[in-house]
């Protein structure tokens, strides 16, 4: 499964029920690029528990501005349309699937 791309349209629907990882991004941001094959191993290994998503911050103003994204790439998990935790920047497969644990996205913390 790979990483699903979000609108300011259809944003708040996706992130109001259940797990929600949201890559926020740009297509002209280097580390962005390199970090989509990671956001899609991890969607993979966790899309039973977490909808992974990902939203571009240049196409999408109301997003950028709503969530206050001061970097990129900036990851957001929410729970039921409520955010959980925030982290900026590049990181390992590993680091980002123990961002949404801490967060309470998976292995049942946070439920």
């Amino acid at each position: 499964m790979y990483a699903v791309s979000l609108t300011d349209e259809n944003f708040i629907k996706n992130v109001s029920q259940g797990n929600v990882l949201v890559d926020f991004y740009t297509d002209r941001c280097r580390e962005c690029i390199q970090m989509q094959p990671i956001l899609d191993a991890v969607a993979a290994k966790i899309s039973d528990k977490v909808f992974v998503a990902k939203i571009n911050v240049d196409e999408n103003q109301w997003a950028s501005k709503t969530f206050n994204v001061q970097g990129i790439p900036m990851f957001v998990v929410f729970k039921n349309g409520i955010i959980q935790g925030r982290a900026i920047g590049p990181c390992t497969e590993e680091e980002l699937i123990g961002f949404i644990k801490s967060a309470g996205g998976i292995d049942g913390q946070g439920d």
